[in-house]
């Protein structure tokens, strides 16, 4: 689906949000958290479908202010020619610097990564992360990798020229510094392929930690998350495989299977589903910790790449984005409710009456919990006044 398109079809059903809010007094109503979108390839920071997303977004929800990412200065068709041509890495780090000097993202932000841009984002949280994100949401990303190159419309021109270039070789230094989609392309059914990935990229293996060493870094900012929300399409040709959206990827292959080593992953390569990877057993960047508190969230889309209908949108808006952050509640004590109510309910906080309520919970819980304490050190010093007041007594008689 063309970004416009998928970008129109969102901004429809966020309308329809609207109105269900329109009735509330914004007065009564806690400012929303700030949002950051990065968007996807083919697209850009500023074009007519994210500005009408964006718009939609405010309507929405009153008061909320939204940030996206702009790789291309003052010019949208720079920005754009950026999804295509430059060395991520670079873009990861003008990301940081950019989002840490807007003042209305200091106390942190909700984030939104549509295709290729839900691993950047995630790439910033890991490498980055200040000011913090409190939800990540990704759409139809590609956790890990692609193991084939998507196809280009045939009026898109960069694309092409992308393609073109690609034809050159992936693991040329020329584009792994260079073309954008060769810095996450990953193809373990072929072991050449794989082991010049294992060589030359530095990308989407450093921010998996597939390299042999390991940046613990990534895992502690990562399970730092309330929520990361991670959506795939059940239809969608686009990310192959599709299941790369949850982190799934087909099985390494060694280079003496007859007719698994040739690059090919049909038949019996299925991918390896996340919390049966290395990645998620060994807890290489944070993912088993977020699943233990239910902070990991796998959700399905019933549509092609990008294709954004009502339903799952709901899956997102008012629920990880939307809603109000209360900075009374440490992150600490919110994470650690969280994960009682997951491990004793198999509930999500979002799920017990929303972030306000959630927040609520969390605070009596701890006013109980401080006011327990303060009981307890007061009690040996009650219990020797009441010891006084009865020597006292017994003096008197």
């Amino acid at each position: 689906m063309k970004p416009l398109a998928f970008v129109a079809l969102l901004a429809l059903g966020i309308a329809c949000l609207a109105s269900s809010t329109a009735a509330i007094p914004l007065s009564l109503t806690p400012k929303p958290h700030p949002l950051v979108i990065w968007h996807g390839l083919g697209d850009s920071a500023h074009s007519q479908g994210i500005d009408e997303l964006i718009s939609q977004l405010k309507e929405a929800f009153p008061g909320l202010f939204v940030h996206s990412v702009n790789l291309g200065g003052d010019s949208d068709a720079d920005d754009r020619k950026q999804g295509f041509f430059g060395h991520v890495n670079d873009q990861i780090q003008v990301a940081c610097d950019q989002l840490a000097a807007i003042p209305e993202l200091q106390d942190g932000f909700d984030a939104i990564g549509f295709s290729q841009g839900g691993q950047f984002l995630r790439a910033y949280v890991q490498r980055c992360n200040t000011p913090r994100v409190r939800n990540l949401v990704t759409f139809g990303s590609q956790h890990m990798g692609i193991a084939d190159l998507p196809a280009c419309q045939p009026t898109d021109l960069l694309c092409r020229l992308a393609s073109t270039a690609l034809r050159g070789g992936i693991y040329t230094d020329y584009a792994q510094s260079h073309l954008v989609s060769a810095q996450y392309y990953r193809n373990p059914t072929d072991p050449s392929a794989f082991a010049n990935y294992l060589a030359k990229n530095d990308f989407i293996l450093d921010i998996n930690n597939e390299g042999p060493s390991v940046n613990r870094t990534y895992a502690r900012n990562l399970a730092k998350l309330d929520n990361f929300v991670m959506l795939m399409f059940d239809k969608d040709v686009t990310v192959e495989p599709k299941q790369s959206s949850w982190f799934a990827s087909y099985p390494i292959r060694n280079a003496s299977d007859p007719e698994e080593g040739n690059g090919h992953h049909g038949g019996d390569d299925e991918p390896t589903p996340l919390r049966q990877s290395v990645i998620y057993t060994e807890d290489r960047i944070g993912l088993k910790q977020l699943d233990k508190r239910g902070g990991l969230v796998m959700e399905l889309c019933h549509g092609v790449h990008m294709q954004i209908d009502p339903a799952c949108q709901l899956k997102v808006f008012g629920k990880y984005v939307g809603t109000p952050q209360l900075a009374f509640v440490p992150d600490a004590a919110r994470h650690t409710w969280a994960r009682v109510l997951y491990t004793f309910g198999g509930l999500r906080s979002e799920e017990f009456g929303g972030m306000l309520a959630t927040s609520l919970a969390v605070s009596l819980s701890m006013w109980l919990l401080l006011r327990g304490i303060v009981s307890l050190v007061a009690l040996p010093a009650k219990i020797v006044q009441r010891r006084k007041e009865g020597e006292g007594r017994i003096r008197l008689l």
